[in-house]
């Protein structure tokens, strides 16, 4: 986030006073976005986020030490509706054929370390 990039990432590589003057966060629309118009040279977002934005190169992900992970839960409550069909969809989720897909849009999934019963039960 926006947050994170000016108030901890400028500061663990060290140019925080540096980029005082010269970041500006960009609130509530896509960074990508305004990078493809021209309006920065240079941004900071998710790759999920960036890849789909015509007008863009990715550069490539921060390195692990100053990476900022967003994790993402899927569970079924003992009350659900559709428990089955909750159930199938985190097991599709963590299948090799949707690890192809996560992948392509950016992202990075533990699934593919857990076990088939660690996660759906």
């Amino acid at each position: 986030s926006g947050r994170y990039v000016s108030n901890e990432l400028f500061k663990k590589l060290g140019i925080d006073r540096e980029m005082q003057t010269k970041a500006q966060m960009v609130e509530r629309i896509p960074v990508a976005s305004q990078v493809a118009q021209g309006r920065y040279a240079i941004g900071f977002q998710q790759v999920s986020e960036l890849l789909p934005v015509p007008g863009v190169s990715f550069a490539g992900e921060l390195p692990a030490n100053v990476q900022y992970i967003t994790r993402f839960a899927g569970a079924v409550t003992v009350n659900a509706q559709h428990p089955d069909e909750g159930k199938a969809l985190l097991r599709f989720l963590a299948s090799p054929q949707a690890q192809k897909i996560v992948t392509a849009t950016g992202m990075h999934s533990v699934s593919a370390t857990a076990k088939q019963g660690d996660t759906v039960q």
